[in-house]
């Protein structure tokens, strides 16, 4: 996998260079690139694959495919607004209350 990265990211560099895009030079800028690294790829992933270890990969895939659905419901634990139309897909009869005027 990460050689799949690594020439993608080559490409997308040598791209990036065709057209003319400049590479930010400022730590700032890498180390906001290096958290969303970390926290959209580096972790997810790691923790997928650790996870697979303790339970049983058809499980993890369910996990995988639900992942927004968990993050939207643990938003609407928070939100009253959220959590009306979280449970209004759960319960069709809400649903259509909530359609009425």
């Amino acid at each position: 996998a990460l050689g799949r990265v690594a020439i993608a990211a080559s490409v997308l560099a040598l791209f990036a260079r065709a057209i003319g895009a400049q590479f930010p030079r400022d730590a700032a800028t890498w180390r906001r690139f290096t958290e969303m690294a970390i926290f959209n790829n580096v972790l997810p992933f790691t923790l997928l694959f650790w996870g697979q270890i303790h339970i049983s990969v058809g499980l993890a895939s369910i996990f995988n495919a639900t992942w927004k659905g968990w993050a939207h419901s643990s938003e609407a634990m928070s939100d009253p607004a959220a959590m009306a139309k979280l449970t209004a897909v759960i319960d069709p009869a809400k649903t259509i209350r909530l359609q009425r005027p």
